[in-house]
């Protein structure tokens, strides 16, 4: 529901005078699960007191993550007002998942790495649903990478994934699948922008 990138920053504390620790990390993303707690069920998380480590709090902590988990948090907290449902259902419901995630980037919130295709590029929205979606092949080029290249031709392993991808999040969002080939990102977010264009 948000990313960050900050390395682990522990500073020595009452209780442990002797440990500090600065190391570098890998960008990062905000999983909703950490802005819920486990009671009550309609109370979230709205900055530095999500659901984190004392070792990954070094990294969280940072006001760009806070914004992002406040974002969320209001975004969430709207969200179920409007859908009469819980935070919870949210985490547990996919295509009710999908439809917050999809108000978030309508923000123009980021909740995947993509700075090849910022918030202000027109496939913003469907590049960072597919992401986050999964529709980076593992052991891909783009898999580890900030970068999507969106107009580089897809192996075949990529262009199944991201057709099936395009398909489960079309079914999530309550829209009729289509059954099209891609060559690149750049098609896929197309054909996936158009489609968003029927609930947005």
């Amino acid at each position: 529901v948000g990313i960050g990138w900050y390395p682990i920053d522990l500073h020595r504390c009452v209780g442990n005078p002797d440990i500090a620790l600065f190391e570098p990390t890998r960008p990062f993303q905000v999983p909703l699960g950490s802005l819920l707690p486990l009671h009550p069920d309609n109370l979230l998380a709205a900055c530095k007191n999500i659901g984190t480590t004392h070792l990954s709090n070094g990294a969280y902590r940072l006001h760009p993550v806070e914004w992002a988990v406040g974002e969320a948090a209001g975004t969430l907290a709207a969200h179920c007002l409007k859908e009469k449902c819980a935070p919870l259902e949210v985490l547990q419901d996919r295509p009710q998942l999908r439809h917050f995630q999809l108000r978030l980037l309508e923000n123009g919130t980021p909740i995947a790495w993509t700075v090849d295709v910022p918030p202000e590029h027109p496939r913003f929205i469907p590049a960072q649903l597919l992401v986050v979606a999964g529709a980076i092949v593992s052991g891909s080029g783009h898999a580890g990478r900030l970068e999507l290249h969106p107009d580089a031709p897809l192996t075949d392993a990529e262009r199944t994934r991201l057709e099936h991808t395009v398909t489960n999040l079309l079914t999530d969002l309550g829209v009729s699948p289509t059954h099209n080939t891609f060559s690149t990102w750049t098609d896929a977010c197309r054909t996936l922008n158009e489609a968003l264009t029927q609930i947005c």
